[in-house]
């Protein structure tokens, strides 16, 4: 896994480059940076990496998800308040929730397994 560069930015603009690239890793400190696997699609490992322990995926849009940290907000991690804003212009999150630490924006395509390519592609 590498990350290709990485950029501080605005909402607007990490918005627009999660719309670019296939997979983004936004941190809680804001810094966006695109991330490239080892393979076609990332590992469990890898993703378990880049948000620093089990995950948890949510749906963002048709064909967006959001990996986190599923023990994030019982290990007290901050607000991703990037991550955080994404998720609710998408309605992915319920009233008063909110993402935290650092996580990965990711083309729902890497997430599937093969075997549902064949099926779901026949």
């Amino acid at each position: 896994m590498t990350l290709d560069g990485f950029v501080d930015c605005s909402y607007d603009a990490i918005k627009i480059i999660v719309g670019m690239a296939p997979a983004v890793k936004i941190t809680d400190e804001g810094v966006s940076t695109p991330v490239k696997f080892e393979g076609d699609k990332p590992t469990l490992k890898e993703m378990q990496e880049i948000v620093g322990g089990y995950i948890q995926i949510i749906p963002l849009t048709r064909d967006k998800s959001v990996v986190l940290n599923e023990e994030g907000k019982l290990n007290q991690l901050s607000v991703n308040e990037q991550a955080t804003q994404l998720a609710r212009q998408e309605s992915a999150l319920i009233e008063g929730d909110c993402i935290v630490g650092d996580c990965l924006v990711i083309d729902n395509k890497l997430l599937e397994d093969d075997a549902d390519e064949e099926d779901g592609e026949g």
